[in-house]
């Protein structure tokens, strides 16, 4: 497996050398006053958000629609298999709406996992193998990278189960954002739940949910609750209207925006590739004993000394 580990001053020294993928502030809906995100724990009996990751470009990619400004982005990605990793396509190709540029390095290291001397335990380079046409639409904003170290398929990790659900059809549908916003600790993921999708956005095929976002989450999961085992059902990617401060309570002026995982189903490749990966797998996939246990519900955890 190549994957690497690195320590934690290195981690917060590399972190500080990248821009967050996505809005310069996205909404945090701070209901009755308070930050409704938790931190969470990534290892041990609670562990169900495990396979969520932080994706870190490698080489720099657009940061302009023009494309004179680049930097290496940092964002949100989640284990969807034991070598895949879904994410949005801004998080790994940045603003080249008119899709990557022949000879241009789109590779990115995801970084997963616990260890008690390090802020993760693996780094894992991957490159995008499939994406969604972001040039023709906004709502195709997603992408699947495939892993030179299949670390999903780790005890303590797994991957998350998908659910290919219509955006029409999730009205009020209650879900957990779990990711790693720039707000926060950088090494630590954070959660909202209760939340619920909105609705459809206007014009487009994404939905519109009140999940607290903040840049850095791009990318992140949408994990639908209440109805059995945790499920994906949509990936954060944006927002209406971005503001600085906090928004005192949902609006839908100001919704943040995800990419449906039946958007992404849509591509019959990528379907093709996790069903052969999963099934190549000699196993359960690892993480569905924890995530089984916390349905319904997928109870948030406070992780103690942290804020």
């Amino acid at each position: 497996m190549r994957a690497s580990r690195r320590g934690r001053i290195a981690a917060t020294a590399a972190a500080l050398a990248v821009s967050t993928a996505g809005p310069a502030f996205a909404n945090v809906f701070a209901l009755e006053g308070q930050d409704p995100r938790t931190p969470q724990p990534r290892s041990g009996p609670d562990r169900q958000y495990a396979p969520i990751g932080v994706v870190t470009t490698n080489a720099a990619v657009a940061a302009s629609e023009d494309g004179t400004r680049q930097i290496r982005t940092r964002g949100t990605g989640f284990l969807v298999s034991p070598c895949y990793v879904l994410t949005n396509y801004h998080a790994v190709f940045g603003l080249d709406y008119d899709g990557p540029d022949p000879g241009r390095d789109y590779s990115a290291t995801f970084s997963v996992g616990v260890d008690p001397d390090y802020a993760f335990r693996w780094q894992v380079r991957g490159t995008p193998v499939r994406w969604g046409a972001f040039n023709q639409r906004k709502e195709h904003d997603w992408a699947l990278v495939r892993l030179e170290g299949c670390v999903g398929g780790q005890a303590d990790i797994g991957w998350l189960e998908l659910a290919p659900e219509p955006g029409h059809a999730m009205q009020g549908l209650p879900v957990v954002l779990a990711g790693y916003p720039a707000d926060k600790s950088a090494d630590s993921l954070w959660a909202q739940a209760p939340c619920k999708i909105e609705g459809l956005q206007p014009g487009t095929d994404k939905v519109l949910h009140g999940c607290s976002v903040h840049s850095g989450a791009s990318g992140a999961p949408l994990i639908e609750v209440g109805r059995g085992a945790a499920a994906v059902v949509a990936i954060q990617c944006g927002e209406l209207n971005a503001v600085k401060g906090p928004i005192e309570a949902y609006d839908p002026r100001y919704a943040n925006t995800a990419v449906t995982i039946a958007e992404v189903f849509q591509d019959a490749e990528a379907r093709s590739l996790l069903e052969a990966d999963r099934a190549a797998f000699p196993g359960p996939n690892p993480a569905a004993a924890t995530q089984a246990a916390s349905a319904p519900g997928v109870p948030l955890v406070r992780v103690s000394g942290l804020p």
